[in-house]
């Protein structure tokens, strides 16, 4: 077995990295910002981007500090890659790029509490025959407590994912040639998921309470419910479209 020194190495300093981060930033006072009354629509829009990513950043500091520990002492060794390089990632629980800059809904939360979503996904979302990823979505809502957010956030989540499906098997095979189309698409995807999904179901986790989940869904002008209640109930699904 390799040396664990470089990876947990690099990663120690990823985590610090991100620690650094979320503590310079608590000055700023972005959350008092948001709710301002007088805030124009697109400079709360970049205010919760960067709140809900200074918010993440202490999650990344926590996931990636804990990979690190297990590295240094000896765990998540994974073997080698085809070029003969050693792979550390058999004990990682979040993946930063996936997260942050995932295609779709799905992508997104794949990469986030990745030995939890495998939890849920063999508990839940393979024994369900009944709408198999809302009802995974509520017991993980379930798990983290009883306020109005997380379930506002889950459910919402939930149904995110069955739409960017959805999306997905109508259009993608379409924006695939040439490189560009599919560039833009993909950065089109991702810029929609970031602001529509992640950023939007994230901030009403952090608040928890109704009232400010109405406040910030106000903010979006429902934009982000809307959207998904008609791709999910209006949309054909694959197998209707090809009838």
């Amino acid at each position: 077995e390799p040396s664990p020194l470089v990876p947990a190495l690099k990663k120690f300093l990823t985590a610090i990295f991100f620690l650094i981060i979320f503590i310079n930033s608590r000055d700023l006072k972005l959350d008092e910002k948001i709710f301002d009354v007088s805030l124009p629509f697109y400079l709360r829009f970049v205010y919760i981007t960067l709140f809900c990513f200074v918010m993440r950043s202490r999650y990344y500091f926590t996931f990636i500090i804990a990979e690190s520990i297990c590295n240094a002492g000896g765990l998540g060794f994974n073997g080698y890659d085809d070029s003969g390089n050693p792979q550390w990632d058999l004990v990682v629980g979040m993946k930063v790029k996936g997260t942050e800059i995932g295609v779709n809904g799905r992508e997104q939360a794949a990469s986030w509490n990745i030995f939890t979503a495998k939890w849920l996904r063999r508990t839940i979302y393979e024994r369900v025959t009944i709408r198999p990823t809302i009802m995974a979505f509520i017991v993980s809502a379930m798990w983290h407590g009883f306020y109005p957010g997380y379930y506002i956030c889950f459910i919402y989540l939930g149904f995110s994912v069955i739409a960017a499906r959805k999306m997905r098997n109508i259009f993608w095979h379409r924006f695939q040639q040439p490189r560009l189309v599919k560039l833009l698409y993909d950065i089109a995807t991702t810029a929609t998921t970031n602001y529509m999904v992640k950023d939007f179901s994230e901030f009403i986790f952090l608040f928890l309470s109704l009232e400010k989940s109405l406040q910030i869904s106000r903010y979006y002008y429902y934009l982000p419910f809307i959207i998904v209640a008609v791709v999910v109930f209006l949309f054909p699904n694959k197998k209707a479209s090809r009838k």
